[in-house]
């Protein structure tokens, strides 16, 4: 009785130490490319991405100060693109994964690479660094552009920004690039569509950013949107650059 007992306990351990020693299931499932994702704007450069799992990505969430109202709730990972106050508000969140330097990093199943950028034109002297995210969701594959300021991509930048689906760039200017700017960078990318941000408007009350009508005029194609959220599918991406503008959060 003694060693049949000492036997299943050893069969025990054995099997615990293997299951420790396997790898680990991602937290969901890839998300589905027939569904694609859900694209929330909050205002400035707070965006969220939903996939067909409900997996939530939360980006540049904004302080108060801003304008804007908050309205989101905690998601699955925040992506910060810098610690500024109008990017980099985590009071009230919870039980998120935060991604928030450069490299390659894998959040709620999800494989995120974080590039160096300057926020201005003079090699980050006036403003620093900020933090470019590609990541793909639901088939689709998203670059957040955080608080960029340069006048040309490093071909570093370029070669990890090949083949995006949705860009988002700011384009008011003062402490980002401006129209012309981003429109340049917008050139290099090539991307399918882009959504600009960090620009001025009735509702930004801490900076006067320039319009984004600056911006618009510089494209041929521009939706211009009645809801600030809407859907994206590899399947149906624009065939041409299209500029997509969600309706500014009220």
């Amino acid at each position: 009785m003694f060693i049949r007992g000492f036997l299943k306990s050893c069969l025990f351990i054995g099997l615990c130490v293997l299951a420790g020693c396997m790898p680990k299931p991602l937290i969901k499932a890839p998300g589905d490319p027939a569904i694609g994702v859900r694209i929330v704007w909050y205002g400035h450069s707070c965006f969220l991405i939903e996939d067909s799992v409900k997996r939530r990505f939360l980006i540049d969430p904004f302080n108060k100060r801003v304008g804007y109202k908050i309205m989101w709730s905690s998601p699955d990972v925040v992506l910060r693109t810098h610690d500024h106050f109008d990017h980099a508000n985590l009071r009230r969140l919870s039980g998120y994964t935060l991604v928030k330097s450069t490299g390659v990093h894998t959040a709620a199943g999800v494989e995120v690479t974080g590039v160096l950028a300057y926020h201005d034109s003079s090699n980050g002297r006036v403003h620093g660094t900020t933090n470019i995210y590609i990541w793909e969701m639901g088939g689709v594959t998203l670059a957040h552009m955080g608080d960029i300021g340069q006048e040309a991509l490093l071909p570093a930048q370029l070669g990890a920004l090949k083949e995006v689906d949705v860009l988002f760039v700011p384009v008011g200017g003062k402490t980002t690039v401006d129209a012309e700017g981003a429109a340049s960078l917008v050139k290099a990318i090539q991307p399918r569509i882009v959504v600009p941000m960090h620009y001025g408007c009735d509702q930004l009350r801490f900076y006067a950013f320039d319009p984004v009508e600056k911006f618009l005029v510089l494209f041929e194609n521009v939706l211009e949107l009645p809801d600030s959220e809407f859907q994206v599918r590899h399947a149906s991406l624009p065939e041409s650059l299209t500029v997509i503008v969600p309706k500014v959060p009220e």
